[in-house]
Formats: C-alpha cells, sequence, structure tokens
C-alpha cells in the first residue's frame, strides 16, 4: 500500500505510493471510508492489519500465505515450501491479537482518536527464519524438515517492498495489544490445534 522507499520503521502518516493493484485498491478503499467519516455517513476507524499468522484453515492464493504455511502445514505432518529470503522482515500478527484490536477499534470513542480515523495495529516483526526456529522449538525438528526454502522470485519481490516494521505507539496508547514475540503465536496456533 506504501510503495517507494520506506523508513526502517513506517509511521501512520506515511504518504501512500501503492507499488502492487493489491496495495491501490486497499488505499483506495481507506480513501473512501476516511472521506465518509469526514463527511458523517459512518462512524469508523480505519485499521491497518498486519499480516496475520498462523491462519487456520487451507493455503489461499494471497502472496503472504506462506506465512502461516511454513508452520500451519507442518505441524499436520504436511510439507511447505518458503518462497522468499529467509531473513525477510515480516509484520506479523496473532489471530486472538488481531480479533481483540479489532474489537477494541469498534468500541474506540470517536473523540479518542482526535480526528485521526486512521491506525497502524501493532504486529511484531519477524523473519521467516525465526518463524522456523519457533516451529521447531514448538513442534519438533521433525515438523522443521518439513519445509523447504525454495525462492519464488514474484513473492520475493513483493514481499522484500512490504514495510517490515510499523510504528504502533499511538496504537498502544489507545490500548491496542500486541503480541509477545514469535514463540508466543506458534505456541498460540498449536494451542489451538490441540483443541480440536
Amino acid at each position: 500500500m506504501y510503495g517507494g522507499r520506506l523508513p526502517a520503521v513506517v509511521p501512520e502518516d506515511m504518504a501512500l505510493r501503492p507499488d502492487l493493484s493489491y496495495g491501490a485498491e486497499k488505499a483506495m478503499t481507506e480513501l473512501l471510508i476516511l472521506d465518509y467519516a469526514r463527511r458523517g455517513f459512518v462512524s469508523a476507524v480505519v485499521c491497518r492489519v498486519p499480516t496475520v499468522a498462523i491462519r487456520p484453515g487451507a493455503p489461499n492464493s494471497a502472496l503472504s500465505s506462506f506465512v502461516s504455511g511454513i508452520v500451519r502445514e507442518p505441524m499436520a505432518g504436511v510439507a511447505s515450501v518458503c518462497p522468499v529470503p529467509l531473513d525477510a522482515r515480516i509484520w506479523i500478527t496473532s489471530p486472538a491479537v488481531v480479533i481483540q484490536n479489532l474489537v477494541h477499534a469498534a468500541g474506540l470513542p470517536r473523540e479518542a482518536l482526535a480526528g485521526q480515523y486512521t491506525v497502524n495495529l501493532p504486529g511484531i516483526t519477524a523473519t521467516p527464519r525465526e518463524m522456523l526456529d519457533s516451529l521447531e522449538r514448538v513442534g519438533g525438528a521433525a515438523a522443521r524438515a518439513l519445509v523447504s526454502c525454495t525462492q519464488d522470485a514474484r513473492i520475493t519481490s513483493a514481499v522484500m517492498s512490504w514495510p517490515g516494521a510499523f510504528d504502533v505507539s499511538r496504537a498502544r496508547e489507545l490500548g491496542f495489544q500486541q503480541d509477545r514475540d514469535v514463540d508466543a503465536i506458534v505456541r498460540q496456533y498449536a494451542e489451538w490445534v490441540a483443541t480440536r
């Protein structure tokens, strides 16, 4: 959604210059919602959501699908491929925390936003290497061995253009929550699987 050269940590007021159609669609939708809120047609807060991991269910065609897949599939005994460099920085959040944050956003009083209706939801910066190390700690070496690393140029190009970290100081002041670390996210998924 941002595009162009990005700082190491992206602020909430960063100008949007999408490089991809997906980002342009997100930016257009955000601007439309903000305009409707400004005009009083809706009461809204725009939540910029990190990549949700580990997402239950089947893999999909999203470029970010591998982020969940490199943990979800091996934990089910299924081989998976990491298509990006192991040191790629990815901004992620767990399903439980993002749900909690969206519910929190829905209940925020309009005056708390002080006319700034866009919020970078908290996430953590994780690399595929950190996620695979966590997979091994939580799911064992056999699960980790099911992941091969074969770079896909198209996915790598897109993922490497995504911001790896966001300034979420305002979101934290507004009461939004943040995952502790990668292990907490992977353990949360393992616990969810164990209850199914």
